[in-house]
């Protein structure tokens, strides 16, 4: 299914919890629940939850210091929105057929960066498919 996840993240409601969801602790992050509507609430977890991990591939990228693809790398998930489960997966297999030509003696740090990466899209796919059934209201047959 497509994931209304992006549009949501563009509206001020979303953007007004995001400030209060990150503003509180740990244990009391629960408490907005009840302040905003069910699919923003599902959107804040599942930004936090699920799609920061992926986001954060960006400044892992940037910061790598070595000089193989690392910064291409880090623009293209600067940008990456995953609109569909599709596009986890041709992103695995993306970054899975980069590792067979890529270079791991030269560039060691991005090599171990993609590996992690594979796995991080892996385990982003479960959730993705798990917040499909038990968080309908972020997603559309559309």
């Amino acid at each position: 299914m497509n994931t209304k996840f992006y549009k949501i993240r563009k509206t001020t409601s979303f953007s007004y919890a995001e400030d209060v969801y990150m503003s509180l602790s740990e244990h009391d992050k629960y408490k907005i629940e009840n302040l905003v509507s069910k699919e923003i609430y599902s959107a804040l977890l599942f930004k936090f939850d699920v799609v920061s991990k992926i986001e954060d591939y960006c400044d892992k990228f940037f910061d790598c210091g070595e000089k193989g693809l690392s910064y291409e790398l880090g623009c293209y998930f600067q940008k990456r929105e995953y609109e569909h489960e599709g596009f986890i997966e041709s992103d695995i297999r993306r970054f899975s057929s980069l590792l067979k030509v890529y270079n791991k003696q030269k560039y060691p740090k991005e090599y171990e960066l993609i590996c992690n990466l594979i796995a991080s899209l892996a385990i982003f796919k479960e959730k993705w498919l798990s917040y499909e059934e038990y968080h309908p209201e972020l997603f559309s047959n559309n």
